[in-house]
Order: C-alpha cells, then sequence, then structure tokens
C-alpha cells in the first residue's frame, strides 16, 4: 500500500528494512493523543496525577496537577508526592502549590521535615516565610530533636528578621537554645 507523505520527525522512525521485492518496510511511532478521566479516587486516574507531579518536564503541567492533588491530601501517597515536589520541584509555583496542600499536615513529622528543609535550603524568601509559619501557628507543637536542630542551624545563618523571630520563639518555647552545640 502506498503511504501519503507526512512529515515524520527522524526520531519516530523505529527501523528500516528491505523486504527482499524492491519494498522497504518502516516503522515508526504514532503519537495519538487519548483521553481518561476520573475522579481523584479512581486508582487509574490517581496514578496518573501522582506521575505527572513527579515526572512531567512541564511546570505548568506539574502546578496544575499538584494544585488537583491538594484536594486528596489526606491519603499518604498524595501527600508523599506533594512532600517530594515541596523539597525537590525546581519551580517555585510548584512548590507554593505543595505547601499549600500540606497546610493542614503539620503535625505529621515527614511534613515537618519538609518544611524544616525549605527553610534550610529554599531561596524563594516568601516560601522560607510560609514555612516558618506553618511550623509555628501551632502552640505546643511536638517538634522532633531534628526540627529543634535544623531551627538552631537557620538561626545561624538566617538573614530574614522575621524567620530568625519566630525561629526564636519556637526554640524558647521547647526551652532550646538558640545555638547549636
Amino acid at each position: 500500500t502506498g503511504v501519503q507523505t507526512c512529515a515524520l520527525p527522524i526520531s519516530q522512525i523505529r527501523s528500516i528494512a528491505p523486504d527482499g521485492n524492491g519494498r522497504v518496510n518502516i516503522v515508526f511511532n504514532e503519537s495519538r493523543p487519548r483521553m481518561v478521566s476520573g475522579t481523584l479516587q479512581d486508582e487509574a486516574i490517581r496514578s496518573l496525577l501522582l506521575t505527572a507531579a513527579r515526572g512531567s518536564s512541564d511546570p505548568g503541567l506539574r502546578a496544575e496537577t499538584v494544585a488537583i492533588l491538594v484536594n486528596g491530601a489526606n491519603a499518604s501517597d498524595v501527600r508523599e508526592a506533594l512532600v517530594f515536589a515541596l523539597e525537590h520541584d525546581q519551580n517555585s509555583a510548584v512548590r507554593l502549590r505543595a505547601m499549600e496542600g500540606l497546610k493542614s499536615y503539620t503535625n505529621d513529622p515527614t511534613v515537618q521535615g519538609a518544611l524544616a528543609q525549605v527553610l534550610l535550603r529554599d531561596e524563594n524568601q516568601g516560601l522560607r516565610t510560609q514555612a516558618i509559619d506553618l511550623l509555628t501557628e501551632h502552640q505546643g507543637i511536638d517538634l522532633n530533636r531534628q526540627i529543634v536542630g535544623i531551627m538552631q542551624e537557620i538561626m545561624a545563618h538566617e538573614d530574614d528578621a522575621y524567620v530568625r523571630e519566630r525561629c526564636q520563639r519556637v526554640l524558647q518555647s521547647v526551652k532550646a537554645s538558640a545555638e547549636i552545640y
């Protein structure tokens, strides 16, 4: 059968082989969009969303995916994806959306650890400010020693007066020194 000439990128051609009768067999990949739909409770949809949140090269798609996942943050796999995005995504808008989804889970040690890492490493001042607010919004919050140690470390190098003041207040409330020993 004849084939209409089409503009295929060379990278889409998988193999080319003569068949011995003067014909050439060309195998190429075709990309056809496919739509699936469902709710966040549907396993297939949830799996696709979790994959897109962690692995898409498109920051806009990751941000939209994280915004959708926020509604399912009560599930541990979704919370893990939000923590991953908060700690590893290069786009600050994606990290901010992930943080918003984790607001209700600041008593979770994993979430506390992610927020503490934002305080330590994130160059976005707004994210650091929001992270300290979330970590310190509940009086009497049960912080583990690692978080206390991170706050002591932050006190040694943080330039932002607001973040320093909030860390100092938390350290005082748990009767910890502002210095690292």
